[in-house]
Order: C-alpha cells, then structure tokens, then sequence
C-alpha cells in the first residue's frame, strides 16, 4: 500500500515538473540583471556617479525584431498524405529579437547601452557588447530608411562577414546623395505585347527625376565601403527604398558621391509643413463652426 502511494506521488511530481517544462516565463528581470552586471564590468573607468545611476535605475528597452517565430512546415512523403486541416502557428513570444538596454544618466553628455539579442520574452537574453553614444532626437526619415537597408543586407548581401553584418545592423550610417548608374532599376520592363509599347511611349516626357541615395558602413578591410542605394522620392529623402548593395573600394565611392546629405533639415521641413496644415484645418474648422445666439430672456431679443 505504501508503495503505491509512493508510485503515486512520485507520477504526480513527474506530472508538475512537466507542467513547469512546458511554460514560457517572462525573464525581463533577469535580462536587465545581466546588463546591469555587464554595465558595471565594462564602466570601471567612468565616475563613479554614473556608475551609481546603473546600478539604481531602471534602464530603458530598445527593440527590434530579427527573426520573426513560425511552424515547422509538414513534410510530405509518398506514403503519407497531406494534413489540409494542419495551420502553422506562429509564437510572438519566441521571436528572436534585438534587445538594447539604455541609461542615459544625467549631465554625463552620453547614454550608456548593453546591446544584445534574444527571445521577445527575454529568454536566452545574451549581452554583445557595450557603447557610449550620444542622445540624439529619433530621426524618423533615417530610422525607417536605415531598417530597410539593414533587411536588405541580412537576406541579400550573405556574403559578409559576420562582424561586418553586426556593424550594419548596430552601428549609424553615413548617409550621401550619390550618383550611381542604377537606371535598371527604374526602367519599366517591356514585352512583346502593343500595348506595352504604348504605356512606354506615354510614360516618355512625364517621368519625375527621384533623388538617389546612399547608406554606407565600413568594411572590415578600412579601405573598403558596404553601399546600400536607393531612391527617395522627388523632393528628398522621403518614401526611400533599397535599390542595390555592393561593396567597392572607398575612393571608387567618392567618385559617386555628390554630397553628404543631412536628413534633418528635411525632416524639420516636413515638420513645419505639418504644423502649418493642421493650424490651417483648425482655422476652416473654426470660421465654419455656427455661431450660438444667446437669449437672455429679458424681452430684447424678440
């Protein structure tokens, strides 16, 4: 008797620690653990005030994701057939993502980040390395152009080592308006049918210039450039989409470049029209808004 009741509660443990197994845990705490300790490790040689504002302060989370969590696809054999009711399902909690962790202490001049990598529930967290930058405005034109060109890299341009894949996607960009003979890119394509022809010959005349640009990283090698191009739109930066990557020699580069271009004047610009159409909206809102007619009552507004 006694041994059964053992066997039992020994089955029922068994159960319980399957259950726990089984569970995906939120490990948001013991990420920022980790990049608190990692700060500490690598900031000896900074005072010891910004030491103490990591040590008792909360950081803030930058993200991104890397690898986006799907179903394993059915395989099928020739003596299996296929499950049409099988619907892969996709985890958000198990992306694979690029976490940052952030303090910027006060009157020190520069944040102080852990960059890392791991599952969106912090899971296999793993601290990379550790940067000094300055806080800068977010840069909405340059954030949107840079995460195309760094997707452009990671699928197209497997050719690079991974150190130089990892400055792509950690590091800025330098940014130029460049000159490059990408005219294939914009060339409509045309086949053997009339009406092809036509569309072309309609398009001749009417086609608008796009501005080119350019996001360059260094190689590995200090004489050499990763150039991602593309084009903007016809007055700047704006809608720009990756064209073409290579890697060419940096004085090639130069030859290419018509001007290193500053993207937040655009963006300020932009700003500026937008600040002006809403206050143009709130002025016809207001001239179009009926005017009441109060009524005292008194006899004088018949």
């Amino acid at each position: 008797m006694k041994q059964m009741i053992l066997l039992v509660r020994f089955l029922l443990f068994l159960f319980i620690i399957s259950l726990l197994a089984g569970c995906h845990y939120d490990r948001t705490e013991e990420a920022v653990e980790k990049a608190r300790e990692f700060a500490l490790e690598h900031t000896r040689s900074l005072p010891e005030t910004v030491r103490d504002y990591i040590r008792f302060t909360a950081p803030e989370l930058q993200y991104r994701n890397m690898f986006a969590h799907t179903g394993m696809p059915l395989t099928e054999y020739a003596h299996i057939g296929r499950n049409m009711d099988y619907k892969r399902r996709r985890d958000a909690g198990l992306d694979y993502i690029e976490a940052n962790y952030v303090w910027t202490p006060p009157k020190f001049g520069y944040s102080v980040i852990v960059l890392g990598s791991g599952r969106r529930n912090m899971e296999y967290w793993t601290p990379l390395k550790l940067i000094l930058k300055d806080p800068v405005p977010y840069r909405n034109l340059y954030e949107s152009a840079r995460n195309k060109a760094v997707s452009y890299v990671t699928n197209n341009m497997l050719y690079l080592s991974d150190s130089e894949r990892d400055r792509v996607r950690f590091s800025e960009a330098e940014l130029y308006e460049t000159a490059f003979d990408l005219s294939f890119l914009t060339e409509p394509k045309i086949g053997n049918d009339p009406d092809d022809w036509k569309k072309f010959v309609g398009t001749l005349g009417k086609k608008e210039k796009r501005r080119q640009f350019s996001l360059v990283w260094r190689c590995d090698d200090p004489e050499k450039r990763i150039v991602i191009a593309g084009f903007g739109n016809v007055a700047g930066f704006k809608s720009w989409n990756p064209g073409s990557g290579m890697v060419i020699g940096k004085s090639k580069l130069e030859e290419y470049v018509i001007a290193p271009y500053d993207d937040r004047k655009e963006e300020k610009e932009e700003k500026l029209k937008q600040q002006r159409k809403a206050k143009a909206n709130a002025k016809a809102k207001a001239k179009a808004k009926p005017q009441l007619q109060i009524h005292t009552g008194r006899g004088d507004d018949r």
